[in-house]
């Protein structure tokens, strides 16, 4: 399912972190694992160390993985649930539209700096 939806979405990049910073997310678990674990469909491109003074993120780097599997027809819009929120958020990047709230970003973002709403 996981790759399915990543070949569907059709990201050029990929990007986890290493180890996991917070409590344990299987999902983001999975996610590591498949990345790690599919020579043939991701390529690490990068391991690049996170710089703190803080000794929590010592240890920690970002993992940035290439899409090597490509899909010419991409999927435009993503709607995806977020459990922490209890909510599906989604839209497509492209227009600005939210599918799950069917409001247009751009419209509200252009009106705030208009000195509106």
């Amino acid at each position: 399912e996981m790759l399915a939806r990543i070949f569907a979405c059709d990201p050029a990049y990929l990007v986890v972190e290493s180890p996991y910073l917070y409590r344990q997310n299987p999902t983001a678990d999975r996610l590591r694992q498949l990345l790690a674990t599919h020579p043939e469909r991701f390529r690490l491109e990068r391991s690049i160390p996170l710089r703190s003074n803080h000794p929590f993120f010592q240890k920690t780097r970002l993992l940035v993985y290439r899409n090597l599997l490509r899909n010419p027809e991409p999927q435009r819009s993503i709607e995806i649930e977020v459990r922490m929120l209890g909510e599906r958020i989604g839209g497509d990047p492209f227009s600005g539209v939210s599918p799950s709230k069917g409001e247009d970003r751009r419209a509200r973002r252009d009106d705030r700096r208009k000195g509106g709403g």
